[in-house]
């Protein structure tokens, strides 16, 4: 993940179509995502948001995510990226 974040991160700064304040939204954007790909937590916290969410966006997430076929975990994901 952090070799894709300073790989994508070359190819904004040297853009130079960019405005920079576009330039720094990415940066901040990219230290987060660090941050919190660096955290141990961050699955059990992004699960813990999804569910207090639900009853508010329960119908609308279901167009998003779309059917329940085919789902995958968080987990899956996440090892699936790791290896």
């Amino acid at each position: 993940m952090n070799r894709m974040i300073e790989n994508f991160r070359d190819q904004v700064m040297s853009n130079a179509a960019l405005p920079q304040h576009q330039k720094n939204a990415f940066l901040l954007a990219a230290a987060t995502l660090k941050g919190n790909y660096e955290d141990k937590d961050w699955l059990s916290k992004i699960r813990g948001l999804l569910n207090s969410m639900m009853p508010f966006v329960g119908e609308s997430l279901a167009l998003i995510t779309g059917s329940c076929e085919h789902l995958v975990t968080f987990e899956e994901v996440v090892d699936k990226s790791r290896s």
